[in-house]
């Protein structure tokens, strides 16, 4: 029997059949576990694109590596179980329940013994464990009681109380929020404005509703009676707005989640001393908005299931799961949406990355969801006792920012607002939720505290509390299902050289720009190389026809800045890059890849490898390119300062009293055009200056580039290049082209 089950399993490994869950469409969700994947998670999670006539169900096989069969029944095309599986190889398959469908093929998958266990009971379970908790259900009230909570923060995080009591009343001065604060300008009208009114809308709210929640939180932990008229204040204020005006979902999503989670969590903080009339209002409030949501996210058949990559819906998702937590036993219809949304959200949290925890929309965008993450997980773990920091992605996403924004760091990385600051609070207070060595290594070297509003709601001890000082020794990271990689001279000094390369399955999709294969450079905490251009808003011109493009990042463009495919639609993820190669090892680390399916066509081979030796203080570049018809190839850099040209072969960055040069060692001819700028102006009063630099061959079909930056002009390297048998030499070392 044991050798029929190995002749089976090589032949699940081996064999491919025309298989309905194989989708080629960019945008629709992907068959998971994919064939010969090792499952982080335990119990695993399965996904698999829903069929052109949507079924009444699925049913869903699983075979262990002994032939031991398990089967489930699902409604919709996802299955989270509810137990933990053995370390083993498995294999499953799908069908729907419609008679005589056709299995899926089978694809295998391993779980190892140290998989991170994200255990999510049934709904049944989850329910009952609502209704049996009182209020306030998402504070860290222990079995001692709420006074003794009340003694415990007051004590240990009297700081954090004191900061949040000056906060909200600073606050007490502004005056309540109404409809004529935030006018919504039409699209149609004045797109630029638009943006603009929305940006407003959004701001304006987030404040009055923080300024609700954390004067409710107040009110609980000093009982302080202005706090509490200070939270009745702001919730009437924020009901009294108009349901079908600005806020409405249709005109400003971010606006109505925002006051929908701020009256249920002032709701649940302010318990029994909410008068009922006061508490009906807010919940229908609550009631309508959330219910606009949930609709939203229900069309189609459950549109997130099928078409997953959405930045806005999968917050949305968050959010609805976690109100409907909230108003459980409060509102009759939060039953149902607690029961579609919750096991849902918790299998699916965020659509750009895979368990490895990376964000392929970039840091920025990372950490403005790791700020919703910290609003919603940490209530939603204490009400329900499932925790979204255990899920691997969540701690993947703390892996991400420690190697991608490491303490000391100047701004954010790759996508929309990479040329921004990081915001040290949300990231000391992401770290915070973890029991690693890593997270407190981070947590302790970022500068600042956590907001007191998060640190007053959070667990008490904090995860990271107690955990020893460590410094981590590994030094460069990558994460293959977004397709970045940091490669730095010692992570644990701030000080540091970083070199970061992408080249991305997402491609250009949402938040990502045409940045296949680029590459940016900080040392000693100053941007080096730098992507260009400037967030005004999502969809300026600036934004289309700079910023978003190749020729604003540090890659390859051609016949005068033309680059990668930049489209918000299927084009996007299409036109996508991927890393293949990669080595960390000792004094050089290497990544390659492979960007060709990023130009559309327009080039038939777009590689680049980039080697960093720590030793030496060096970084090669060697590109090699193709393309069906002769065209003059660019490389492109960018910086924040001019680029002295005086010698043709070395491109020489100031960097204050310690010069960064970059040696042209192939090819021997080529123009060199530096400009400062941008083609399309960003729509703002004042923009720091860019200086870019353009490094253009003549008409070939074929060309290569070598480049090697030198971090320490003083000290010329020693190198030879060998083209013929794609070799170089430098000093006693030799890579490989």
């Amino acid at each position: 029997m044991r050798l029929f089950y190995c002749i089976f399993f090589s032949l699940i490994a081996s064999y491919s059949f025309a298989d309905w869950i194989d989708i080629s469409d960019p945008l629709t969700v992907k068959a998971f576990p994919s064939q010969q994947a090792d499952i982080k998670q335990n119990p695993p999670q399965f996904r698999w694109p829903q069929p052109a006539r949507i079924p009444s169900g699925y049913e869903v096989q699983i075979l262990s590596s002994q032939g031991k069969s398990s089967n489930y029944t699902v409604a919709r095309n996802w299955l989270l179980p509810s137990q933990i599986f053995a370390a083993d190889t498995y294999s499953w398959r799908v069908r729907t329940t419609t008679a005589g469908a056709a299995w899926s093929d089978w694809r295998k998958f391993t779980i190892t013994a140290n998989a991170d266990v994200f255990l999510v009971p049934e709904h049944n379970v989850l329910l009952s464990r609502l209704k049996a908790k009182s209020r306030p259900k998402s504070l860290p009230i222990s079995g001692a009681g709420i006074e003794a909570w009340r003694q415990q923060i007051n004590s240990t995080r009297a700081n954090a109380v004191l900061s949040l009591r000056n906060d909200v009343d600073r606050y007490m001065q502004q005056a309540i929020l109404t409809d004529a604060d935030m006018p919504l300008v039409a699209a149609s009208v004045d797109e630029s404005a638009w943006a603009a009114s929305l940006t407003n809308i959004r701001q304006r709210i987030n404040a009055e509703t923080a300024q609700l929640r954390n004067s409710a939180l107040l009110w609980q932990i000093t009982r302080d009676p202005r706090y509490f008229s200070e939270a009745i204040r702001r919730g009437n204020g924020l009901i009294a707005l108009n349901l079908k005006g600005a806020t409405h979902f249709k005109n400003q999503d971010q606006a109505t989640r925002a006051i929908a989670w701020g009256l249920v969590q002032a709701n649940d903080f302010l318990a029994l001393d909410l008068p009922s009339a006061i508490r009906t209002a807010w919940l229908n409030n609550a009631k309508s908005r959330t219910l606009d949501m949930y609709r939203d996210l229900a069309n189609s058949y459950w549109r997130l299931d099928q078409r997953p990559f959405d930045s806005h819906g999968s917050t949305q998702y968050g959010y609805v799961a976690a109100i409907s937590a909230l108003l459980v036993g409060d509102v009759p219809e939060a039953d149902l949406w607690f029961r579609d949304t919750f096991r849902g959200y918790a299998q699916y949290i965020n659509p750009f990355g895979g368990e490895d925890g990376g964000f392929a929309g970039g840091t920025a965008y990372a950490e403005y969801s790791a700020d919703v993450y910290l609003q919603l997980w940490d209530p939603l773990s204490i009400a329900t006792g499932v925790s979204f920091y255990d899920k691997p992605w969540s701690k993947g996403l703390l892996d991400f920012f420690a190697y991608f924004v490491p303490p000391g760091t100047p701004s954010h990385l790759f996508g929309d607002a990479a040329e921004t600051k990081p915001v040290n609070r949300l990231l000391k207070a992401y770290a915070s939720r973890f029991n690693t060595p890593l997270a407190a290594w981070y947590y302790r070297n970022l500068v600042g505290d956590e907001s007191p509003s998060s640190l007053l709601s959070a667990p008490i001890p904090l995860p990271i509390d107690g955990l020893a000082n460590t410094s981590p020794d590994v030094n460069s990271q990558y994460l293959p299902t977004i397709g970045w990689a940091a490669m730095h001279s010692e992570l644990a000094d701030r000080s540091r050289t970083s070199v970061y390369f992408k080249s991305s399955p997402y491609g250009s999709f949402n938040h990502s720009h045409g940045d296949q294969n680029t590459f940016t450079l900080v040392d000693k905490g100053r941007p080096i190389l730098v992507d260009s251009g400037v967030y005004d808003w999502y969809g300026s011109p600036h934004f289309y026809q700079w910023y978003r493009q190749t020729k604003a990042h540090n890659g390859i463009t051609f016949d005068g800045g033309k680059g990668q495919i930049v489209d918000d639609d299927m084009g996007g993820m299409a036109a996508k890059g991927k890393i293949t190669q990669y080595q960390f090892a000792g004094n050089i680390d290497m990544v390659e890849g492979d960007a060709t399916q990023a130009y559309g066509g327009q080039l038939s081979q777009a590689l680049r490898r980039i080697w960093y030796l720590r030793d030496q203080n060096l970084i090669v570049v060697w590109d090699k390119l193709k393309s069906p018809v002769a065209r003059k190839f660019e490389w492109n850099l960018h910086a924040n300062e001019p680029f002295e040209l005086a010698n043709s072969k070395q491109y020489i960055l100031p960097n204050k009293d310690n010069p960064i040069c970059i040696d042209r060692v192939w090819p021997e001819t080529v123009s060199l055009n530096q400009t400062t700028g941008y083609d399309t102006l960003p729509e703002m009063k004042t923009a720091a200056t860019i200086w870019n630099l353009r490094v253009a061959t003549s008409l070939n079909t074929e060309q290569q580039f070598v480049h090697i930056i030198n971090l320490n002009c003083l000290i010329k390297p020693d190198y030879e290049l060998d083209l013929k048998q794609s070799k170089m030499r430098l000093g006693d070392k030799s890579i490989d082209f």
